[in-house]
């Protein structure tokens, strides 16, 4: 019985943080993601990626 009782719990639970879950990248942009100020350069999105760094110029410091 109690064991019944901590099944049907857990699966609520998961359930309703099912409903709560969204996406994390649209695939397309960077919207709602929070990069640090002047880091904006160093990061985008590119086919469907988060893509970090540079190809002309040496990153100072890791930026995650």
């Amino acid at each position: 019985m109690r064991l019944a009782f901590v099944l049907i719990a857990a699966t609520a639970t998961l359930v309703a943080r099912a409903d709560e879950a969204r996406p994390l990248f649209d695939g397309t942009s960077l919207a709602g993601w929070d990069v640090h100020t002047g880091e904006e350069q160093w990061w985008k999105a590119v086919d469907g990626m988060i893509v970090g760094g540079s190809l002309i110029e040496n990153v100072p410091h890791n930026t995650f």
